[in-house]
């Protein structure tokens, strides 16, 4: 029984994220545990749009229970038609038990008042949805990087105008102490042809 339930998770790509909430959509007889745009390690797609791509679980009778990965700009105008499945094709005593599975939420759904949603009618909008909120935090996530990234900038910015000063200073201190040996110099040489100048006049006097 425990054997069962652990592929049952495997092939429903249920797998525990430390506590998320799990992701709705009405067209799954299940919330998702990772959320399409949440799992790891990242798939890119391979078409223009070089997204990440959204992993969605398949619950058609061919199908059922597999992962599988699909652009997501497969919803809006220009839809590049990336596709890739994960999982390999489900076993038929497995599909037939999730098939049973399946069929069974939702009629306890049912039994409970709730509105058991088409999935094709409805797959569309849902997946909008949640495409859209999952872009949403990893815009917050973008934007908090960038604002750290900022913050960092603008601490180099300060240590950069601080070396500048540093420098500066030091520039003075160089051209004082040219001054000053230029100075030394010119009475040096002042001193040495003063003191030439007498030496010739006193040899003179004493021829």
């Amino acid at each position: 029984m425990a054997e069962s339930s652990k592929r049952l998770s495997r092939w429903s790509g249920s797998t525990d994220v430390g506590g998320a909430a799990p992701v709705e959509v009405s067209g799954s007889p299940v919330p998702y545990r990772i959320g399409p745009l949440e799992y790891q390690p990242l798939v890119f797609c391979k078409c223009k749009c070089k997204m990440k791509a959204a992993r969605w679980i398949s619950w058609s009778l061919d199908n059922l229970g597999c992962r599988y990965y699909r652009c997501i700009d497969k919803n809006l105008e220009e839809d590049y038609g990336f596709f890739e499945w994960l999982d390999p094709p489900t076993l038929k005593w497995i599909k037939d038990l999730l098939l049973d599975l399946k069929d069974t939420v939702f009629r306890l759904k049912r039994e409970m008042g709730e509105a058991v949603v088409d999935e094709a009618r409805e797959r569309h909008f849902e997946e909008v949805e949640l495409i859209n909120q999952c872009l949403q935090r990893q815009l917050l996530n973008m934007d908090a990087q960038l604002e750290a990234k900022d913050k960092e900038l603008v601490k180099k910015e300060e240590e950069l105008e601080a070396m500048q000063k540093q420098l500066d200073a030091l520039e003075v201190k160089m051209k004082g102490m040219k001054s000053n040996v230029s100075s030394s110099c010119c009475v040096i040489m002042f001193v040495f042809v003063l003191g030439l100048l007498v030496a010739i006049v006193m040899n003179g006097s004493s021829k």
